[in-house]
């Protein structure tokens, strides 16, 4: 009997609505074949399953700590995976860099208070005195120029004794030097005047505070990046190898370290692999994930529909979210692909019946018929019928 009922199956395993069916016990359906049909006389079921597929549960946060410079990262956890309030200090690299640094700041901020004015103090009045002493020689130069140039041979006699003085007459000669001490005499002077015009004590002090300022933004900065924090809540776990109690551990820069997860909530992608799923509700989507026999399945509703590049060429993804209360449950899967179930939640009690069976049931209608048109030609009181994996669920005809 079996093998008759292969012979029988074996030309309809090709018609278009049985590609997703799945195959059953050879001796179940020989026995269906042989009873009639009735719509009422079908089971019902809430959902309907659209197919089977593979996903990756993933956090919905995911943040991987990276060594910003080599050096030696001192510890400041005692356990190479666990639980972490955001803030939380998992390393600080190169400690004592660091703290010279800020002992540094605190002597410079200490020096500026005090010693360090009365300094440029120092420094400032001796060069005044300097430009004021070399204005004053400038200036008797000049005056003896003036006077010299009055004596016709005691010019001659100034002019030939001047090396720097170029070829030419007496008056030229003159004019050159009494050009060139001038201009140098005008600087001084402007230099002198401003310093006296300009409260050059206040200005300094505003410089040396802009730079310690600078100094300090830039230690902050480092400081920042030596120290890895969490960035937010979650669960880490040290990627490099690393004994329990093991204080400092050397690191290169750009190695990574450890990796974060938001274990609030998890999420699993599902590829769209039917245009024929794209007609249902999504909202009425639900996936499934078998756990072990004694727990309940881990259940994600739809969230969002994403475009993403698999092996260069883009492919429609539906987000599921699985409920915060089964977190910890969901992230025990992290990582790794896991089967999973996709099923249409009905919202209400439908007949349902098995591809399989109703080809065995009635071949001739469904190898000229697509699933709707057969169903109809079968059940008389059939209204919408919504086409699974392996099942048909029925909705009676309204009045």
């Amino acid at each position: 009997m079996e093998e008759d009922t292969m012979k029988l199956l074996k030309p309809i395993y090709k018609w278009p609505g049985l590609k997703m069916a799945t195959a059953l016990s050879l001796a179940a359906f020989t026995a269906a074949a042989a009873a009639p049909l009735d719509l009422e006389s079908l089971t019902r079921g809430r959902r309907l399953m659209l197919g089977n597929t593979h996903v990756r549960v993933e956090p919905e946060r995911e943040a991987r700590l990276v060594a910003p410079m080599a050096g030696v990262l001192k510890m400041e956890i005692e356990v190479r995976e666990g639980l972490l309030p955001e803030g939380s200090v998992i390393g600080v690299l190169d400690q004592g860099r660091m703290e010279l640094e800020e002992r540094l700041l605190q002597l410079e901020v200490a020096r500026a208070e005090g010693a360090e004015t009365a300094e440029w103090r120092l420094d400032h009045q001796t060069r005044k005195t300097a430009l004021q002493d070399k204005l004053q020689n400038l200036d008797r130069q000049l005056d003896l120029l003036a006077r010299v140039e009055k004596d016709p041979e005691i010019s001659k006699l100034y002019v030939g004794s001047d090396k720097s003085a170029p070829d030419g007459s007496s008056a030229e000669a003159f004019e050159k030097k009494r050009a060139r001490l001038q201009h140098d005499a005008d600087l001084i002077r402007a230099v002198l005047d401003n310093a006296e015009n300009v409260d050059m004590e206040a200005q300094h002090v505003e410089i040396e505070e802009i730079k310690r300022k600078q100094r300090a933004l830039d230690h902050d900065r480092r400081r920042n990046l030596s120290t890895l924090r969490m960035p937010f809540e979650g669960r880490f776990r040290l990627l490099q190898p690393w004994v329990q109690g093991q204080q400092e551990l050397r690191v290169e820069a750009g190695q990574e370290l450890a990796v974060i997860q938001d274990t609030r909530r998890f999420y699993a992608s599902v590829p769209v692999q039917s245009a024929n799923w794209r007609g249902h509700s999504k909202e009425d989507l639900v996936l499934e994930i078998l756990l072990n026999p004694n727990d309940l399945p881990l259940e994600g509703r739809y969230h969002e529909e994403r475009e993403i590049v698999t092996r260069g060429q883009p492919e429609l993804v539906w987000v599921f979210a699985f409920p915060e209360e089964r977190s910890e449950v969901a992230g025990a899967l992290a990582g790794g692909f896991v089967p999973s179930t996709l099923w249409l939640d009905l919202g209400e009690p439908v007949r349902m019946i098995s591809k399989l069976e109703l080809a065995v049931n009635h071949p001739d209608v469904f190898r000229s018929h697509d699933w709707t048109a057969g169903v109809r030609q079968v059940f008389s009181n059939a209204g919408k019928v919504v086409v699974g994996a392996t099942h048909l669920a029925i909705h009676p005809k309204i009045p």
